[in-house]
């Protein structure tokens, strides 16, 4: 297939982003970061086609002129199949939110992604309310799941909890529902806090997270009997020594967002920051962890 004609650049009205698809060798696939060097792009993705790829790379709508820049960049490589595009404005969220039922989790989770139009949870099941918004957790994902349903073994009444990284308050909200006498969640991103509390509002009443955007650091002095962290092992591990000296004696870690085949070095590092592996549990390409902290008499925070 001959690459696109740039001679006369295409014009783009009323789109909301502008993609670029092109066939890329495999030899070429280490190259593609090169390519995109100094370019506004949005990101990109490559998808695996027999011995070589396809890639997308995407721009804003009103950036066309990087768009043929890039062009450009790959005609030079004599790189074929190029094609550019126009992505129509389209509310990719609100279709899928419109597509989403409410689902059972484990034994006693049932999660209702429609709190406009409520649905009752069925007997001895908790409903958490969790609109899907671009915060992580809306109870979808097999990572999510799994820490849901090891929470339900885990003695919460009376305890306080840490969520870290909270993305949409789903894992503080169900501590809550489990007995907890206070919750703690923090996330570094802004946003994540935002839903996490117009979640919050949705579900309990009566008792209210304390919801914060910051580092761990901002928590200097408070000691917690669970943590419970969803993040994948790059952005949690680094917070495990932190993690562990705002923990009380003989705390719970529980852990997701662990691929299998990350398993064992994550097991690794919780054993060297004094936490002992009590349970795991898979589902699909995911592991979770149970761990209890261990604890010295002579101890001091950190």
């Amino acid at each position: 297939m001959a690459s696109a004609d740039t001679t006369a650049p295409p014009k783009f009205n009323a789109v909301s982003f502008i993609k670029v698809f092109f066939d890329l060798p495999a030899q070429l696939e280490e190259e593609l970061p090169e390519l995109m060097d100094g370019l506004e792009t949005l990101g990109c993705h490559v998808e695996p086609n027999l011995s070589d790829a396809w890639a997308n790379v995407y721009f804003q709508a009103d950036r066309s002129d990087e768009a043929e820049r890039f062009l450009r960049r790959l005609e030079a490589r004599r790189i074929v199949g190029t094609r550019i595009d126009g992505i129509e404005p389209r509310d990719w969220m609100g279709a899928f939110r419109s597509g989403v039922r409410p689902f059972a989790v484990g034994d006693r989770w049932w999660i209702d992604p429609h709190p406009d139009t409520p649905t009752d949870a069925p007997a001895g099941r908790h409903r958490l309310a969790i609109e899907p918004r671009m915060a992580f957790g809306s109870g979808t994902h097999e990572s999510t799941q799994l820490i849901l349903e090891l929470m339900e073994s885990i003695p919460f009444a009376e305890r306080s909890v840490l969520d870290v990284g909270t993305g949409s308050g789903i894992l503080s909200l169900a501590a809550l529902h489990l007995g907890a006498c206070r919750a703690v969640a923090f996330d570094i991103d802004a946003d994540a806090i935002w839903v996490a509390r117009q979640t919050a509002r949705l579900n309990i009443a009566r008792e209210t997270v304390e919801f914060f955007a910051g580092p761990i650091e901002a928590l200097s002095g408070c000691r917690f009997d669970v943590v419970l962290c969803n993040m994948v092992p790059m952005s949690f591990l680094p917070l495990l020594s932190q993690i562990r000296c705002r923990l009380n004696e003989q705390a719970i870690a529980v852990v997701s967002g662990v691929l299998c085949d990350q398993g064992p070095w994550v097991v690794k590092a919780l054993s060297e920051n004094e936490f002992d592996i009590i349970e795991e549990r898979r589902k699909g390409e995911w592991t979770a962890l149970v761990a209890t902290r261990r604890f010295h008499e002579v101890e001091e925070l950190q």
